[in-house]
């Protein structure tokens, strides 16, 4: 969409000094505004990145002055690392994350880029061109479980970083690999789906795999997608314990089959 003069028939007035043939789409705005030096960043880059509708007001950042307008938001700012979509010039991840408010919407941005076997290789480059980040944006990270292939991993390496847990997802010992480990403990985690795990090359494969990490002096816990999804708060209780287990905790006073959600469809809960 051209700019075009303030006595244009049926100009449109987006800032002082700005006006285009008709009324723009969120889409067609942020293009120019892109083409004018600006990057989209905060909800905005969210919604791009996500594949999410583009809504007005556009968040954007800039090294040069916008006239202000009812339908963008602008911060100047000089350090400016990017990527395209088509027309569009998005900050990166690490640096668009810092202008949503949201603590989850902000994880979810972030996952989405650094979530997979490959998350921690992306995240170890996007971060090369970042000379510095907000202790916000840090924690941030922290949270996102960079490099988690599944929602059981990032669902897990979430819960035990607001425990202020360090947690590795991916991680190898020996010659395996492990969903999530906790360096500092030595502690390995693995969470198994059925379909999976249930084949008979995994299932072999899976008891040489724990018996390797333990003789290497891990102590290794295993979770199914089930307790994740009835027992959250109990698997992280038994992880964060298990150098020092809590034996008043259920888990160690009662069969699982007592007290676990997964194991019945009705059931009576014994504490």
């Amino acid at each position: 969409m051209k700019i075009v003069d303030r006595k244009f028939p049926g100009a449109f007035k987006v800032g002082q000094g700005l006006y285009l043939p008709e009324e723009p789409t969120p889409e067609q705005l942020a293009a120019l505004a892109c083409g004018r030096g600006a990057y989209l960043t905060g909800e905005s880059a969210a919604q791009v990145l996500l594949g999410e509708q583009l809504t007005f007001p556009l968040r954007l950042v800039s090294r040069t002055s916008l006239p202000s307008s009812q339908l963008w938001t602008v911060s100047r700012r000089n350090r400016l690392v990017y990527l395209t979509r088509g027309d569009l010039k998005i900050l990166y991840h690490p640096l668009a994350v810092a202008d949503i408010a949201n603590d989850d919407r902000a994880i979810r941005l972030l996952a989405s880029r650094y979530g997979g076997k490959r998350g921690q290789k992306l995240l170890d480059e996007d971060l090369s061109h970042v000379r510095e980040l907000p202790k916000r944006t840090r924690e941030l990270i922290n949270r996102a479980a960079v490099g988690a292939e599944s929602p059981l991993e990032r669902t897990v390496a979430r819960a035990l970083r607001e425990h202020g847990v360090e947690v590795k997802v991916n991680h190898l010992i020996g010659l395996y690999r492990w969903d999530l480990v906790i360096p500092k403990t030595k502690v390995a985690i693995e969470l198994d789906g059925f379909k999976f795990h249930i084949q008979r090359d995994v299932f072999i494969h899976d008891r040489w795999k724990n018996n390797d990490a333990v003789l290497r002096g891990w102590t290794t816990l295993r979770y199914s997608g089930s307790c994740v999804k009835h027992h959250l708060e109990d698997v992280v209780g038994q992880i964060l314990s298990a150098k020092a287990p809590r034996l008043s905790e259920r888990w160690h006073r009662l069969f699982v089959r007592q007290w676990h959600w997964g194991m019945h469809d009705e059931m009576v809960v014994l504490e």
